[in-house]
C-alpha cells in the first residue's frame, strides 16, 4: 500500500462549545462516560429560514432575489 499525505486541520472543540464544518454543518461535543478520558460528536445540518415576507415564494422566485442581492433570510 502507498502512503498518502493528507492536507488538514485538525480541531478538538471542548464539550459545550461548537465547530461549524461548513456554513450548514455544525459538530457539537458531549460527555461520554468511559474506562478512559473521552467525548463524543452529534453532527448535524442548520437550515436557515426565510424572513417572513419571503415564505410564500417558490424556488425560483428566490433564487431570482438571491441573485440581484436581496438577502432572504434573518
Amino acid at each position: 500500500m502507498g502512503q498518502v499525505e493528507l492536507n488538514l486541520d485538525l480541531v478538538a472543540p471542548d464539550v459545550g462549545e461548537t465547530y461549524e464544518l461548513r456554513n450548514d454543518i455544525v459538530v457539537r461535543p458531549f460527555r461520554t462516560h468511559h474506562v478512559i478520558t473521552s467525548q463524543g460528536y452529534v453532527i448535524y445540518s442548520v437550515r436557515k429560514k426565510f424572513k417572513k415576507e419571503y415564505i410564500h415564494l417558490k424556488g425560483k422566485q428566490i433564487k431570482k432575489l438571491k441573485k440581484s442581492g436581496v438577502e432572504v433570510s434573518p
